[in-house]
């Protein structure tokens, strides 16, 4: 997620702006230290009755079957991060703009279709949404409430506030449904146990790497799939996300397929750091932020 789909070849500087830190300013706010740890609070129940929905709305890939549009992953640590970057609060902050150093966004109208699928409104001019941030904001705003009724990312946006803070409901990245799933036993209270199936926010397709044909990635059939491990990645991102079973194992269902559950948390922060610790300079002296002593980085502080 921290790559700035104007790079060729993927090669990360900070003088742009790595995406991660981009998006972690509009949704941990300016200057934020980024939580490191944390504890999680599960709400007692699924949302939707415990029935399954989709995930939400996926992106496409472009109209060049040569030439994929570059979109971003997600991580398979932070959920909170994660979610909001594609429930309600990504309307508020406009998230999926991103300019150039022009101004303009070229892949704003792109990123969410293919040859033979397009979900904007027949009245959106692509030529505005490409070139207005303000004209994006609002057609973009159209397609979610259109697309994510009773969606994983819906139901998320139902149980918060109109904008959401760090502190409020999201869904759990993939590792953090892993850790429900192993201990829920040890919850006590009126806590409802999980069952069958719940989707994460963490987006992915399971062995996209290998993947080389464009039926493995439901894609329309004139799509040629590119060699770059790094792409392909990034395709299966776009329109699959990870669900846990409670069985133990990872699934990984298209976006728009009613495949799995959701249950919600809220994140007790325990460690915060800057966000400096994640700019690609500081690999790898980040890891050291996961031992028990301070975060090299500075502006670590314990909540």
């Amino acid at each position: 997620m921290t790559n700035n789909p104007y790079e060729d070849y993927y090669i990360l500087d900070p003088s742009d702006g790595a995406k991660f830190n981009e998006y972690a300013d509009k949704i941990y706010g300016e200057g934020y230290t980024i939580h490191r740890r944390w504890a999680l609070y599960i709400k007692k129940q699924d949302e939707n009755s415990g029935n399954n929905v989709k995930w939400g709305l996926p992106h496409g890939v472009g109209l060049d079957p040569d030439n994929l549009i570059k979109n971003w992953a997600t991580c398979v640590y932070d959920g909170l991060l994660n979610t909001r970057l594609y429930d309600k609060s990504s309307v508020t902050n406009n998230i999926w703009f991103s300019p150039n150093s022009f101004g303009f966004d070229p892949d704003a109208y792109d990123r969410w279709i293919t040859t033979t699928e397009n979900p904007w409104d027949s009245s959106v001019n692509q030529n505005e949404i490409e070139n207005f941030e303000d004209a994006f904001q609002t057609a973009y705003s159209n397609l979610w409430d259109e697309k994510n009724a009773s969606s994983a990312m819906g139901l998320v946006s139902s149980a918060n506030p109109d904008t959401p803070s760090v502190l409020d409901w999201y869904i759990p990245s993939l590792v953090e449904m892993n850790h429900i799933m192993k201990y829920q036993s040890s919850i006590s209270g009126d806590f409802t146990t999980l069952s069958g199936t719940y989707w994460t926010s963490t987006t992915g397709l399971i062995n996209a790497h290998n993947l080389d044909q464009h039926t493995e990635f439901d894609l329309p059939d004139d799509y040629s799939i590119p060699l770059s491990t790094e792409e392909r990645y990034r395709i299966g991102s776009a329109r699959y996300a990870y669900a846990q079973n409670i069985d133990g194992t990872i699934s990984s269902p298209l976006k728009s397929d009613a495949q799995a559950k959701v249950r919600l948390v809220k994140r007790v922060p325990i460690y915060v750091v800057s966000k400096y610790c994640y700019t690609p300079n500081a690999f790898p002296s980040i890891i050291e932020c996961n031992q028990t002593g301070s975060c090299p980085c500075g502006g670590e502080q314990i909540v």
